[in-house]
């Protein structure tokens, strides 16, 4: 059973935390307290953090197997630059600011 950390709890890093409990023991870490209490349950457990505190993200990631983000846009490509630079496996849901 392998480790996953999953960045955001928004609509889809929630659902990607569900599906990937079925069969994995999932990290699920996310800014707003609320949010990671709707989606707490067997094999997810939660954690807040400040995704911009890049240095607290690579510490929390260190002990995982694969990373999965699903964070918006403007925090994004960081977050995935940390992981990237974590040298951890990753796969990141693709999100995109509206643009005006």
């Amino acid at each position: 059973m392998a480790k996953i950390a999953v960045l955001g709890a928004g609509m889809v890093g929630s659902a990607i935390a569900r599906v990937m409990s079925k069969h994995h023991k999932v990290v699920l870490f996310d800014g707003n307290p609320l949010q990671l209490k709707k989606c707490k349950g067997q094999n997810i457990t939660t954690q807040v953090i400040d995704f911009k505190d890049l240095l607290e993200l690579k510490k929390r990631i260190e002990h995982v197997d694969l990373v999965m983000g699903a964070v918006p846009g403007h925090l994004g490509y960081k977050v995935l630059e940390q992981v990237i630079l974590s040298k951890k496996t990753w796969w990141i849901y693709p999100f995109s600011r509206k643009m005006d």
